[in-house]
């Protein structure tokens, strides 16, 4: 599955628009829904090309974490 159909997906999921994800964004930095607008919607529609904190604040309003992980390296837990 593609970022942009899970991002569409969680947005349905949550019953909320791309409008208020740009409202709660530019809550966070003080800004006017409009301010950020454009910015949102260029990563719904292409995630791929967005900034990589674009992509992250999107995900975090949608309830999300980014999780990097690399299947080669073994884990290690400091006790």
């Amino acid at each position: 599955m593609e970022m942009k159909d899970i991002l569409e997906e969680r947005l349905e999921e949550m019953g909320i628009s791309k409008y208020e994800v740009a409202k709660r964004i530019a809550e966070k930095e003080g800004k006017k829904p409009t301010a950020v607008s454009t910015r949102v919607l260029s990563t719904f529609e292409d995630p791929g090309s967005r900034k990589y904190a674009n992509l992250l604040e999107v995900i975090e309003v949608l309830g999300g974490r980014v999780v990097v992980e690399f299947p080669t390296v073994v884990r290690r837990v400091a006790s």
